[in-house]
């Protein structure tokens, strides 16, 4: 459904007012009005250097990182102070692949303004993509410095403890977030992973158990639920979350991979072998993958005469 228009009443020359509107419809999504408006702003006020920085935030929201990052270079020639200017163009960079100068925007937009909070958590994400994850800790952490009541950064702290198997630095910011934001899906989902990591099924099922409660169509956490029964050895549920899982995001490897573990633990082996099969189709780098379609092989060819006799 097509989001509504505000009711604003814009005089024929008033940019500013086209701005306006412009924003509230980008805030509701109705980015094709957005555009139209910033549009009227900048042919009104051709100087107007945030309606060519949020007219480059409607073109990154449809993908359009070239139209988007010529906005963002025309609102940065009128106000080279712009960070949030500055920020949007890395995002649309990452968009683009483009990590190194991605990296290089939020360098620039930290030392245009050094306690901008979302700058560090922005490059911290970058650096967390990039496998760089003592230096996303670094930014983490002065995200959190500048705003400690931000859920969100200490999840994101936590995952690159987890990265660096720092499994109880990890559950510790995840108890952070989840103080901060009780129902927050995504923190309860990664300490069930974290349990999960260190063995404790019994609360890793529990967490994963609330995340499902709060955001039903989280593959990933169907998916660490599943696991996580598998290595309790209740093959059935793992193999019901891993079919729903699968109902949902049908391309990753991990639900086929986990459901085929289920299977082979109820000895089904050509079942097993199938899921393997599929898993090391979508990634044919899963090495775990192939090592349990070893095995699963190995047992069905032990088993095969016994069945054959049955």
């Amino acid at each position: 459904m097509r989001a509504r228009t505000p009711l604003i009443v814009v005089q024929p020359k008033d940019a500013s007012a086209f701005y306006k509107r412009g924003n509230e419809c980008l805030h509701e999504n109705n980015i094709e009005q957005a555009i139209a408006d910033f549009d009227r702003a900048i042919a009104l006020d051709p100087r107007f250097a945030i309606a060519f920085r949020n007219r480059g935030v409607a073109y990154r929201k449809t993908m359009d990182y070239d139209r988007a990052i010529a906005d963002f270079d025309s609102a940065l020639a009128l106000d080279p102070g712009d960070a949030e200017a500055l920020i949007n163009r890395g995002l649309a960079y990452v968009g683009k692949k483009d990590f190194g100068r991605a990296l290089a925007e939020y360098d620039k937009a930290i030392a245009v303004d050094p306690k901008l909070q979302v700058a560090f958590y922005i490059r911290g994400l970058a650096l967390h993509t990039n496998g760089d994850f003592d230096l996303a800790i670094v930014d983490f952490d002065k995200a959190i410095e500048l705003d400690p009541d931000d859920a969100d950064t200490f999840v994101r702290r936590g995952l690159a403890h987890a990265a660096r198997n720092e499994t109880d630095k990890a559950i510790a910011d995840f108890d952070t977030a989840i103080a901060l934001s009780p129902d927050l899906a995504e923190a309860f989902r990664n300490r069930g992973f974290a349990y999960r990591a260190r063995n404790d099924l019994d609360r890793a099922i529990a967490d994963l158990d609330r995340a499902i409660a709060l955001k039903p169509d989280d593959a990933y956490a169907l998916i660490g639920r599943g696991a996580a029964y598998v290595e309790r050895q209740d093959f059935d549920r793992a193999i019901a979350d891993c079919d729903k899982a699968i109902a949902l995001e049908p391309d990753h490897a991990y639900s086929f991979r986990h459901r085929g573990r289920a299977h082979a633990g109820k000895g089904d082996f050509d079942r097993a072998i199938a899921d393997f099969d599929r898993a090391l189709a979508l990634d044919p780098t899963y090495s775990q993958a192939q090592t349990d379609r070893a095995a699963a092989v190995l047992a069905r060819d032990k088993s095969g005469p016994a069945r054959i006799r049955d």
